[in-house]
């Protein structure tokens, strides 16, 4: 990790908590990223996560799962055997009725990236009534913006897997950064 780069892990916490101080009380707003990415940082922090479209929505809330310079070797050790047929636009779509509801695909940079989706927070689809019109109108959406839904759930079983993987290593990573920052 360079001196610019932000550690996952970190970023994803102060997002989550998004500021720092009581709201309430006047406090501010915390954003965390590139200089490149303050102004669809500021859309999100100003709509509080709204968007009009499901393309918008992932720009908004996309989260690099895996950089595309950790795969191989993550799939190598993971599953015994080199990964080649993870293309950009290959989307995972997940969507349980009462449960999660989630895109995991192949960003144009070919990093695995995620976003879990939040229908009331997406206009296009938020009034639709029935699940299945939900869905239909998502994959209309993913379709025209060139995704293409992949159907090999046994590739997304080592995708979720590698996934895993990495953030386990992230975790034994920031352990050891921890335990030796302690010298008492």
């Amino acid at each position: 990790m360079t001196n610019h780069e932000v550690d996952p892990e970190v970023k994803r916490q102060i997002a989550e908590e998004g500021f720092e101080g009581e709201e309430a009380e006047g406090g501010a707003a915390v954003i965390i990223g590139p200089k490149e990415d303050m102004p669809e940082l500021l859309e999100k922090l100003e709509n509080e996560g709204r968007a009009e479209s499901v393309g918008s929505y992932i720009r908004m809330h996309k989260e690099i799962r895996i950089p595309k310079e950790k795969i191989s070797d993550l799939f190598t050790a993971a599953l015994g055997r080199e990964i080649d047929n993870l293309k950009p636009g290959t989307v995972w779509f997940l969507w349980q009725p009462r449960g999660e509801k989630r895109l995991t695909f192949i960003d144009k940079d070919k990093n695995i990236a995620g976003v879990k989706i939040d229908p009331e927070k997406i206009a296009s689809i938020k009034d639709i009534e029935q699940d299945n019109d939900k869905i239909g109108q998502v994959r209309k959406e993913l379709e025209e913006l060139g995704f293409g839904e992949y159907s090999d759930w046994h590739l997304y079983d080592d995708v979720l897997a590698a996934i895993k993987r990495y953030n386990q290593a992230l975790d034994d990573e920031l352990g050891k950064e921890k335990r030796a920052g302690f010298d008492f």
